[in-house]
């Protein structure tokens, strides 16, 4: 044994991976800009009980509804045309055991401005828990996981140009959440290649004991700007409140 490298394992890289590195190469070719808020969840919190639904869920209508309010977040270029869709795909990391080992892999939840709150919280129980062959592994991601790099990366550069093409695959908008259980203020910067992500951080009680949550906005800044950002989140932040 080399005593400078000491002992170490060495382990098949998951190709199963190459769904979340791929999509953050990507997302280098847009210009991004972010902001850090602290969300009210005292009422979603309530609501969530009161309907005997998950947070995650009570969290993804109200975005859903937001984003619809706002068109820009739900837009993409396209040359010098900017594509406006009405329906609000939201994009979420389901953690999954693969291969023996826990991944996140992306789930779209589509339409889910036009859902009811009962409707989303089974979809995404299912997305969690149904088979992960009819979920995931579908012809066409068993085809993309088997191609090279470089052909990945040709993929990748055809998606970003085409919206139409990107609504179908990924959605439209991406949630990512890292808050665990208990409080923290645990907060992060998401990248991806979509025009709006929201990062989902950790959940605190201020002085006041009002319970709040860390809540990053991170926009393709071509199309959104920081002013615009504001306003999503007040919007946001009205709904967050009446539940």
């Amino acid at each position: 044994m080399d005593p400078k490298r000491g002992k170490f394992t060495i382990k098949t890289f998951p190709k199963i991976r190459t769904l979340i590195t791929d999509p953050l190469n990507a997302s280098k070719s847009k210009n991004f800009v972010s902001g850090v808020f602290e969300l009210n969840v005292s009422k979603i919190r309530q609501v969530s009980k009161a309907n005997n639904v998950t947070f995650m869920s009570t969290i993804i209508f109200n975005i859903s509804r937001a984003i619809e309010k706002h068109p820009k977040f739900n837009s993409y270029r396209k040359g010098k045309n900017l594509v406006h869709f009405d329906e609000v795909d939201i994009s979420i990391m389901v953690e999954r055991v693969v291969e023996s080992e826990r991944i996140p892999l992306p789930y779209v939840l589509r339409s889910a401005n036009t859902k009811s709150l009962p409707a989303i919280d089974e979809e995404l129980k299912l997305a969690r828990t149904g088979e992960l062959e009819a979920l995931y592994l579908h012809k066409d991601m068993r085809i993309y996981l088997a191609l090279p790099k470089l052909l990945r990366v040709i993929f990748w550069k055809i998606l970003i140009r085409n919206p139409f093409m990107f609504k179908e695959k990924l959605g439209t908008v991406a949630v990512s959440a890292l808050h665990s259980k208990g409080f923290s203020k645990f907060n992060f910067i998401p990248r991806t290649p979509y025009t709006t992500t929201i990062g989902l951080g950790g959940i605190f009680k201020d002085q006041d004991e009002t319970v709040k949550m860390k809540l990053t906005i991170c926009v393709d800044h071509d199309i959104i700007d920081g002013m615009d950002a504001i306003k999503f989140f007040r919007t946001l932040s009205d709904g967050s409140n009446q539940g």
